[in-house]
């Protein structure tokens, strides 16, 4: 299977793509702003794609050719941004003209329906908000939502639980388990269909 991981350098990119290497069942390519921050012993294994996300040309660009696509965007800043909603409509554009159909993207626990919200949040949420409500009414695309709680630095624990609309077990989870979910996922295509159109909390449950 053909992989873009979008957002390969950040915390929950890095350990993707590494999971996916690791998983044997990838040919990776990495879309990514600069490549400098990748580490140099993935380069020479991957693909690396350098963009814009909020470019609609480089992503539909990238995104052609390949199979799947998971999402790791992320902002360093807690500000007002259009980074994931845009990010996103452009990232699905690509998808329907190259016909791609299969998407894990992460969001946060606070944006499960009915998930209690701290009385005080940052703008950047509000844009969060508007990418995954986007997201979820395109059900053209075989969407899987992966909405962790706490994310630490840290490998695949291999004790971990994700549930549809909630979150299974402690507030925390580290990257390795998010990444290891997603990609264990994706690379099963019956679970890929039992997963499609649902959001999933995930914990590791030793934290």
């Amino acid at each position: 299977m053909k992989l873009l991981i979008i957002g390969a350098t950040g915390r929950c990119g890095l350990a993707t793509t590494k999971r996916a290497l690791q998983c044997g069942d990838f040919d990776v390519t990495a879309f990514v702003r600069t490549s400098s921050t990748l580490p140099e012993h993935t380069t020479n294994k991957i693909k690396v794609i350098t963009g814009d996300i909020l470019n609609a040309d480089d992503i539909c660009d990238a995104i052609n050719g390949q199979d799947a696509v998971i999402s790791c965007l992320g902002s360093r800043t807690f500000g007002a941004t259009t980074l994931y909603s845009i990010g996103m409509q452009n990232i699905v554009a690509g998808m329907r003209k190259h016909d791609v159909r299969d998407l894990y993207f992460i969001g946060g626990i606070i944006y499960m329906p009915g998930f209690p919200k701290p009385p005080e949040l940052p703008p950047v949420t509000e844009d969060v908000e508007r990418m995954i409500s986007f997201i979820t009414n395109s059900n053209d695309i075989a969407w899987v939502g992966c909405m962790p709680p706490d994310i630490l630095d840290g490998e695949c624990t291999e004790h971990y639980k994700a549930a549809v609309n909630s979150l299974p077990g402690p507030g925390k989870v580290t990257a390795g388990d998010i990444a290891d979910w997603m990609v264990s996922s994706l690379s099963d295509q019956a679970q890929r269909e039992k997963n499609k159109h649902k959001l999933f909390g995930i914990s590791s449950m030793d934290l």
